[in-house]
């Protein structure tokens, strides 16, 4: 029950008794020192002294307090300014004066944020502001020497995670700088605050409440991103990756609009807690999900080092819930605030943060090592492709020149005579020129020094994939050197390859879909070898590489009649000249068409080139219109 306006209340007088006092007040819990009141109270005080003297008074714990004598108003309170203050400690025990007989006080006490305070007038006789500052300290020892060496210790790492990140230019050690960093802000505000500074805020400290949900944000926020980082999330799974970053958007969204509700509303806690924490309960059960997600679904070891380090944030953060809502640690009402953390007095969430971060400095050390041990093995695996890349290449170079020399052999030999054997002469040499084309020493230069690109960069994973790929295309053109038709199938596994290949080599400059027939059986049906791959070419270097955007090229094979499949080949690159289209400029282009006569002249069967720009003007529409061969 309140205490009725101008009410005279009793106070408790005691001489020397500050410790007493301190003990049975600023560390009593709600049990003794019950808060009975809500929003604002006024009451007056009556103090009878035998002789002039200067005091210390405590009337409660509320916000704002205003102590009115004959002479004086003074100003205490946890959110009044520090300017305002007799002293910048006197925020519960205010220094007044006394004078010989009966004084009287009038003391207003106000609460914004709806909760209760406490109201219990005692005066301490014989001590001075400077007693209470010597006790608070002796009291917060602990808790100030902690504080301090796990600000210092958070600083150390952050500048060895900046200087890893600047000489080694590895990303996750900037995520993890951003983290302490964030961590930091947290505590710098929240001892700001606590320790009486006030340098941000000198004048407003009622917002403190506000700012520090932001840094909270923060912290979550990058916190997610180190996992992110850390256990390669972008790459191994997509689903958690997004997950992710809706969490990241919703908890930075959130806690801004709580702090700015805070600020607008002047601390209004009943909407706080009837709107704002229900929202907090789905992102907790999100948060939980990705926990739960990671666990029991995440594969790799490093995961870990991830929840090992939560746990111990969320011990602490648990212990210090236990210590206030069920053991009734008392509530700080002095200047320094004493955590709520059990017997020792001092923070368990500060010196977690502490062992978090070095957990995960640990986990980013065990991730380093284990891909460098990954890399040695991918360099070793290397070399025993590219000495198998040599075999190859110098297999298929004996083939085709053998090749070459038997073909010329033939056009020269009189015996030739009939126009079809000459037609399957010229086909042959077409043939190989096609794979000559494939297989000259520009391509092949450029292709060794892609992967040496992707070794020297420390990318082995990517130069055994492009090795891979690269040694399946000279499988193929090998094995099919001698052959004038391939299943359309094979034809589609080579352009893929073809594509793949280039896509790797520059870095995704482009992207490709082949879109195969809807009839699966027409993929076992022949058609003329090596057609496709020289187009492809054409897209890839005179269509997407000059682009400025990424490019696009697509391959689609449909059905066109009975014997016949329509291939088309759209890129969206910068498009052919008037000129260009008519003539068909392209080397490999042009072959491509004395391939299509001789064909002509040997099966009697006609095969469609068509290649135009595309209607909307953006890149190259090429229609081929293929016969079975066989």
């Amino acid at each position: 029950m309140g205490v009725q306006a101008q009410q005279v209340l009793p106070i408790e007088i005691c001489e020397n008794c500050l410790k007493e006092i301190f003990e049975d007040t600023f560390k009593a819990t709600k049990e003794a020192l019950p808060p009975t009141h809500k929003d604002s109270v006024s009451f007056k005080l009556k103090i009878p002294i035998g002789k002039s003297q200067k005091g210390l008074l405590y009337v409660g714990d509320s916000e704002y307090i205003n102590v009115f004598n004959q002479s004086d108003t003074l100003k205490a309170g946890k959110f009044t300014p520090k300017a305002a203050l007799e002293s910048p400690f006197a925020r519960y025990l205010i220094p007044i004066s006394l004078k010989k007989g009966e004084n009287d006080f009038l003391v207003k006490m106000s609460q914004n944020d709806g909760k209760y305070f406490t109201v219990a007038p005692k005066l301490v006789l014989g001590s001075d502001i400077e007693d209470a500052v010597s006790l608070y300290y002796l009291q917060n020892e602990n808790a100030r020497t902690v504080n301090l060496i796990c600000i210092l210790l958070l600083s150390l790492l952050l500048i060895f995670s900046l200087y890893h990140f600047v000489v080694l230019r590895n990303r996750i050690y900037g995520v993890y700088g951003c983290y302490i960093f964030s961590i930091l802000l947290f505590l710098f505000l929240f001892t700001d605050e606590y320790s009486q500074w006030h340098f941000l805020l000198p004048n407003d400290l009622d917002k403190y409440g506000a700012l520090n949900i932001i840094p909270q944000g923060i912290v979550y926020a990058v916190y997610t991103e180190f996992g992110i980082a850390l256990l390669d999330i972008k790459r191994k799974d997509k689903w958690l990756f997004k997950v992710s970053k809706v969490f990241q958007v919703l908890i930075i969204l959130l806690t801004s609009s709580h702090a700015l509700y805070l600020i607008l509303s002047g601390g209004d806690q009943e909407f706080i807690f009837k709107y704002f924490y229900k929202v907090y309960l789905i992102l907790t059960v999100l948060s939980t999900y990705i926990t739960f997600y990671i666990i029991f679904k995440f594969k790799d070891k490093l995961k870990w080092f991830l929840i090992i380090g939560s746990w111990v944030i969320g011990f602490a953060v648990s212990n210090e819930i236990i210590n206030v809502f069920v053991m009734g640690v008392p509530k700080a009402r002095d200047f320094f605030y004493t955590q709520p953390s059990g017997f020792l007095h001092f923070s368990f969430l500060e010196i977690s943060y502490v062992i978090e971060s070095l957990i995960f400095l640990m986990g980013i050390n065990y991730g380093s090592l284990r891909k460098e041990k990954e890399n040695v093995a991918l360099r070793e695996k290397l070399i025993e492709q590219l000495q198998e890349k040599e075999i190859l290449e110098k297999e298929v170079n004996e083939l085709l020149q053998d090749k070459l020399m038997a073909s010329q052999q033939k056009l020269n030999l009189e015996k030739l005579t009939t126009e079809n054997e000459r037609n399957k002469s010229q086909l042959m040499q077409s043939q190989l020129s096609s794979l000559q084309l494939q297989m000259n020493p520009h391509y092949l230069f450029n292709s060794l020094n892609s992967i040496n690109d992707f070794i020297i960069s420390k990318r082995p994973e990517e130069a055994s994939e492009y090795l891979a790929l690269y040694a399946r295309m000279m499988r193929n053109i090998l094995r099919n050197s001698d052959k004038t038709f391939n299943t359309l199938e094979q034809e589609l596994q080579f352009c893929e390859d073809y594509l793949s290949l280039e896509s790797l080599r520059f870095e995704d400059k482009f992207k490709y879909k082949i879109i195969r027939p809807k009839n699966w059986k027409l993929l076992d049906r022949k058609i003329p070898g090596m057609m496709l791959q020289p187009i492809l070419e054409n897209a890839v270097w005179h269509g997407v590489m000059p682009l400025k955007r990424k490019g696009l090229i697509e391959l689609e094979v449909s059905e066109n009649a009975a014997e016949e499949v329509l291939i088309e080949i759209r890129d969206n690159g910068i498009g052919l000249k008037e000129n260009e289209i008519a003539n068909h400029k392209s080397y490999a282009l042009k072959n491509i068409q004395e391939k299509i006569e001789l064909l002509f002249k040997l099966y009697q069967k006609k095969i469609s080139f068509d290649i135009n720009n595309r209607e909307d003007r953006k890149g190259v529409l090429v229609k081929i219109k293929v016969p079975f061969f066989e």
